[in-house]
């Protein structure tokens, strides 16, 4: 459903403490907009949180917060997936131990062995031995020439995980008037104090602790959220603003003529297949054991079973 920008929700907001009030640039913002709600940090179980959705009318995301900011659509909204996927040689886990290469192993040196003996080993136990003497370097690469042959490294993709996404966001702000120089103002203030951390006072040690900064949540206002990315709760990671984009240019009363704002945050927790429709558990559901790996027993035994799996590719 698209929630546009609703003048009633920002009109009642201006009459409350500037705590939970809503600042936004420019004044008359249009039908479009993102609004991101400062919160406290409330320590939440991981996999416990779900994609936002924006309720109809909007006016309860800013209750218990510290208020919110209203800017236009960024100049861009891109939503990267990454995943942690690595190339990993399964050879060197199994290993080919050759018995005429163990042999040698244990006699030292390949110079032990007389050349009848030495004529009889296979490719595979040249380069297994060259292994074991020399690493992986030049000399395994020259023994390898030699036999017109190479250890299959029976490559194979482990997956490792998710990253949480991380995003940037930028917004270039020219003022029109007076009153939005100063809704610029206190929006930036306003961004600063719920990204950065705050002393806290452990008994007699002053400012010997730093409260964790404000969460932030992100919705999009004015769009068919179908059709466009969602956010979990994220922190602000970076805020940089720029007072002289395009050269320095001061307006009358000496406030600047633009600000270009870039903010990057990163979420709070992974997105999983759940949060799309797809299989698993849903993120509310989430905290028992996965079904079937209920003891170490389980985990070692679907160990087993897929290095067995691996040895015979």
């Amino acid at each position: 459903m698209t929630v546009p920008v609703n003048r009633a929700m920002l009109a009642s907001q201006t009459a409350k403490s500037n705590r939970t009030k809503i600042d936004q640039f420019p004044l008359n913002i249009g039908p479009h907009g993102m609004m991101m709600v400062f919160r406290d940090y409330k320590f939440q179980s991981s996999t416990t949180r779900e994609l936002l959705n924006l309720p109809t009318g909007g006016t309860n995301v800013v209750t218990d917060s510290n208020g919110a900011v209203l800017l236009p659509i960024p100049n861009t909204l891109n939503d990267a997936t990454n995943l942690n996927v690595s190339t990993y040689n399964m050879a060197d886990v199994l290993g080919y131990e050759t018995a005429a290469a163990s042999s040698a192993w244990a006699m030292g040196t390949l110079g032990d062995y007389t050349p009848q003996k030495t004529n009889s080993f296979s490719s595979l136990d040249v380069l297994t031995l060259a292994k074991k003497i020399f690493g992986d370097n030049f000399y395994l690469g020259a023994a390898g020439q030699g036999v017109g042959a190479t250890i299959n490294p029976k490559a194979s993709l482990l997956f490792r995980g998710i990253e949480l996404k991380d995003y940037a966001f930028e917004w270039t702000l020219a003022p029109s008037e007076a009153a939005e120089s100063e809704a610029l103002r206190k929006i930036v203030r306003k961004i600063k104090a719920n990204a950065l951390p705050s002393y806290r006072t452990e008994s007699v040690f002053t400012a010997a602790m730093l409260n964790y900064p404000s969460t932030v949540d992100i919705y999009l206002l004015g769009v068919d959220p179908n059709h466009y990315l969602k956010f979990k709760t994220a922190m602000v990671t970076d805020v940089a603003v720029n007072y002289a984009p395009q050269q320095l240019s001061i307006l009358k009363g000496g406030r600047p003529a633009s600000v270009n704002l870039i903010i990057r945050l990163k979420e709070m927790d992974i997105h999983t297949a759940a949060d799309y429709g797809g299989g698993g558990i849903p993120a509310s559901q989430d905290g028992g054991p996965m079904p079937g790996v209920d003891t170490l027993g389980n985990v070692t035994g679907l160990i087993s079973d897929a290095l067995g799996n691996l040895v015979g590719n």
